[in-house]
């Protein structure tokens, strides 16, 4: 999940990919979590002046009216389709935002990615942003080190990964699933050669990508500055590997390729934002969500 502190305003998305297809089972859950937020907002608006309070009920009066629970839901339900059904375009951005974690979720595999400081920090880190209300601390005391903790679990996790992969200690299954998120990593660097095409690998494509990394990995102090970094070692410490590895991705569009590196999952995805925090905070913090991101850009 990324956090940004800046936004542009040419256009919005929202994500959620889950570990199962219906949402009904975990209904209740999520009212009781929203609620739980509500009411917290609520104690810090009636605390506050006249002004915070008229606030605070426009916009619950606005969530409900346009955004009411069941109407949520029914929306969720509805529009929520395997990886492998949504078209480039929608797999190209949500591989942007999420490809640290994709990344995690290749080596860890999704269970183990699940139980992840990576993972749990996210819903520690949405616990108790949802109480800074009841305290009146600056938001930014609660943001400021959770960012930084992110940072530093992310280089230590990106030192780890590149040691196991160097000593070439991944299972084989990981292997198989981060030759998979090198070819999203290609296809992301040259969305614009796809656009509004759905790209099918192939041998080609693999020819031009082993072709376009090695014109990166030449300079390593340069690509190692790069959040990626992980992949490229990969790609380097098993080149002589990679066509054979690439042998089981021949033939699929992106979001299979998707699908076949995090598992069977299901998306939910807007191309413009249309939940409320509320809901997404809920929705984040359960189990069965995997990644969420709802952002402008």
């Amino acid at each position: 999940m990324k956090i940004r502190t800046d936004f542009v305003t040419n256009s919005s998305s929202s994500s959620f990919i889950f570990t199962v297809g219906d949402l009904s089972p975990v209904k209740r859950d999520i009212k009781e979590a929203i609620s739980k937020r509500l009411e917290a907002e609520y104690k810090y608006a009636c605390s506050g002046n006249d002004l915070d309070r008229d606030f605070f009920k426009r916009d619950l009066k606005w969530f409900e009216d346009e955004y009411g629970f069941e109407c949520d839901f029914r929306r969720i339900n509805g529009d929520i389709h395997p990886l492998g059904e949504f078209p480039f375009y929608v797999i190209d951005e949500v591989y942007s935002w999420y490809h640290e974690e994709i990344t995690d979720i290749a080596i860890l595999g999704l269970d183990g990615y699940m139980k992840s400081e990576h993972r749990t920090g996210i819903v520690r880190f949405l616990d108790q942003l949802s109480k800074y209300c009841e305290t009146g601390e600056d938001y930014n005391s609660k943001v400021s080190p959770y960012i930084k903790r992110r940072k530093e679990l992310r280089e230590q996790s990106n030192r780890e990964y590149i040691e196991k992969i160097r000593q070439q200690e991944l299972s084989g299954e990981a292997v198989k699933k981060l030759m998979g998120a090198v070819i999203l990593e290609y296809y992301s660097g040259h969305g614009d050669r796809y656009d509004g095409d759905a790209p099918v690998f192939s041998e080609s494509i693999m020819d031009e990508m082993c072709t376009g990394f090695l014109i990166v990995c030449a300079d390593c102090s340069h690509f190692y500055n790069y959040d990626v970094s992980v992949l490229f070692e990969f790609f380097v410490t098993y080149y002589d590997m990679l066509s054979e590895l690439a042998k089981e991705y021949l033939g699929m569009k992106a979001g299979e390729i998707l699908d076949k590196v995090m598992g069977p999952c299901f998306m939910q995805f807007e191309d413009y934002d249309w939940t409320k925090n509320y809901l997404e905070d809920a929705l984040a913090g359960l189990p069965v969500c995997v990644l969420w991101c709802g952002h402008m850009g």
